[in-house]
């Protein structure tokens, strides 16, 4: 590799979790940074307030909704008109929609849950693709809260994955996304095709939210959630970890691992880990992605 080689790496809703730690922290070792939140005012301040604190302009925007795959497809095009290749795809925490009693769907008539956290980030990988075979080093690293853990038996609804026909809970909609996130993991691990590059998934606790995050919050639910950041995982460790799988030699990673801030490896729930169900839950994917 050249020395004057400058690894890009693209960051996916900076506006939730470690995302914005995780750009000063590329930066400051020598990484261009691509960012992207939903809210455009809301990245563009962030982008500024990178840029004043690492005194770095090797930074771009991007308004993004992962969610939206008209969205997708905008940015991946515009994307391309400007860059040649991508060597680190970071996909941050997606916004959760767990705290939802009715279920809302996006324009493309998708449950919002399996559209943000599961279809977007698929359709993104792929459209990314052609980028990341470009690379010398390519890496995508996908954040898995751990909350799904603590569901030995959590299974993807495979005939009815939006909760159309059932009793909505946002937080089920939301863990199985997140699931079916960690079966991609092995799909794309386990395929030859793909072996040019290291998928991993990063496996952490809940992450403190910055406060603009729920500034529009009834004041005692801001309250609530203050008391609540206290016990949470701080944006500098979940960062951390991110950076390490980033830029760590590839003989220290493998591609399809789960891993922990201890970067211990986290081994996938047993639905997870069954090649049957992953080809099934692959070809429902599949369904969605409008060409």
């Amino acid at each position: 590799m050249s020395a004057s080689y400058k690894r890009l790496a693209l960051i996916i809703h900076v506006d939730h979790g470690a995302g914005r730690k995780l750009a000063i922290s590329l930066l400051k070792i020598g990484l261009f940074v691509i960012i992207t939140t939903k809210d455009q005012k809301i990245g563009e301040a962030i982008l500024q307030n990178i840029i004043e604190h690492t005194k770095s302009d090797e930074i771009e925007y991007f308004p993004l909704d992962i969610s939206i795959q008209s969205s997708i497809r905008e940015f991946a095009s515009s994307f391309r008109q400007v860059y040649s290749r991508i060597d680190l795809l970071i996909f941050n925490s997606a916004y959760r929609n767990n705290s939802l009693r009715e279920k809302t769907f996006t324009e493309d008539s998708i449950e919002q849950n399996w559209a943000s956290s599961h279809i977007g980030p698929i359709l993104l990988f792929g459209l990314m693709l052609p980028l990341l075979k470009n690379s010398y080093d390519p890496r995508v690293l996908i954040h898995i809260p751990d909350s799904i853990f603590a569901f030995k038996h959590l299974k993807v609804r495979e005939q009815d994955p939006e909760f159309r026909n059932c009793r909505y809970r946002g937080i089920r909609a939301y863990d199985q996304a997140i699931l079916a996130q960690t079966m991609f993991i092995q799909y794309i691990a386990n395929h030859k095709e793909y072996d040019y590059l290291i998928i991993m998934g990063i496996v952490t606790k809940a992450i403190r939210k910055p406060s603009y995050y729920n500034r529009t919050l009834p004041f005692f639910s801001r309250f609530n959630m203050r008391v609540r950041n206290i016990f949470l995982l701080s944006p500098q460790k979940a960062a951390w970890i991110f950076r390490f799988a980033g830029i760590a030699d590839s003989h220290k990673l493998t591609s399809g691992q789960l891993i922990n801030l201890n970067r211990t490896q986290i081994r996938p729930l047993p639905y997870a880990r069954d090649k049957d169900a992953i080809e099934r839950v692959m070809t429902i994917t599949r369904k969605y992605i409008v060409t």
